[in-house]
């Protein structure tokens, strides 16, 4: 599949954030099955999938901030072919109350 929207964080806090984005525009002829996250602070450019198991929904509650630390995510979706590319990162943010 194509690559999903930019996820956009809301409800910050110094713990926790809920991200929402789009669907992929493309599905790569069959149809989206899941979602794997991926973050990374803001200054780094090295990427963890913080999800094992995917995530059906377009919405994730994400926990396990470290408050003051700013971060940013990015969303990839899956169907029965595989993994397509990652989508666009979100604008970064700190996590605090």
């Amino acid at each position: 599949p194509g690559p999903p929207s930019a996820p956009e964080p809301s409800d910050i806090t110094k713990e926790s954030c809920t991200l929402t984005w789009k669907e992929p525009e493309e599905n790569g002829g069959t149809p989206v099955t899941g979602y794997f996250i991926e973050r990374c602070t803001a200054e780094s450019s090295r990427w963890l999938r913080i999800t094992k198991e995917s995530v059906e929904a377009l919405i994730y509650d994400c926990k396990d901030l470290v408050e003051g630390t700013n971060y940013k995510f990015r969303v990839v979706a899956i169907n029965k072919m595989g993994e397509g590319p990652a989508g666009p990162e979100s604008t970064p943010f700190t996590a605090k109350d």
